[in-house]
């Protein structure tokens, strides 16, 4: 029962520090993702390109 109280107090002090992001630091974290997933996306088709180049064989995908 008291880790309970202590969860729920560390949930209740965390609920009343978080803040809604202004405009600029929600676009900023789009941004971001965005960047990331373009960078993952491309790292990706270079792994394939050069498997399909070199070794001629195209992995499976998921």
């Amino acid at each position: 029962m008291v880790e309970f109280k202590k969860v729920r107090s560390d949930f209740i002090r965390m609920a009343r520090l978080a803040k809604k992001p202004s405009r600029k630091e929600f676009w900023l974290s789009i941004r971001i993702s965005l960047l990331g997933m373009v960078a993952i996306g491309l790292i990706a088709f270079i792994i394939k390109l050069i498997f399909t180049l070199v070794v001629g064989f195209t992995p499976p995908t998921a």
